[in-house]
């Protein structure tokens, strides 16, 4: 075989483009003496995958270690499923309260405005009402009663 194409090919290799036809040409390849010369480190690496793939270790076995002296449990986690619920549920009222204080400050500013702006509306109408009983009291004070005898 070419040393271009085999270049070429392990270039692909490389990039992990190849097929699997093409890398058992370069295996094939490699196995000759030719490649000694030339490609030493990709034929290092073809037999250190060779070589591992021929171990024999395909399948793995899993054991299980059972001591033979029993554990004797704890004697808090009853407390501490207690201790965890007193904190869930103190928490959660805390935090329902703090919600209802906001909630019902946002409800007194409101109604706080409303009032106000119904004081004011209240207010100008006072006004507007002192004003014109001010305008006969301003006509008699100054001597305009000659239409209306008193």
């Amino acid at each position: 075989m070419e040393k271009d194409k085999i270049e070429i090919l392990l270039k692909k290799y490389w990039q992990a483009e190849t097929t699997i036809e093409e890398e058992k040409l370069i295996k094939a390849f490699l196995s000759t003496q030719e490649a000694n010369e030339a490609f030493t480190a990709d034929k290092h690496w073809f037999g250190a995958i060779k070589d591992a793939s021929n171990t024999g270790h395909g399948e793995v076995h899993f054991t299980v270690d059972q001591s033979s002296s029993k554990t004797l449990p704890l004697r808090y986690p009853i407390w501490f499923k207690i201790a965890a619920t007193v904190i869930i549920v103190s928490g959660l009222t805390w935090a329902g309260v703090n919600y209802n204080q906001r909630v019902q400050y946002q409800n007194e500013a409101l109604a706080r405005k409303r009032a106000e702006s119904s004081l004011m509306t209240m207010s100008n109408a006072l006004n507007e009402a002192y004003q014109h009983l001010n305008k006969p009291t301003g006509l008699i004070n100054k001597g305009q009663t000659e239409n209306y005898p008193l």
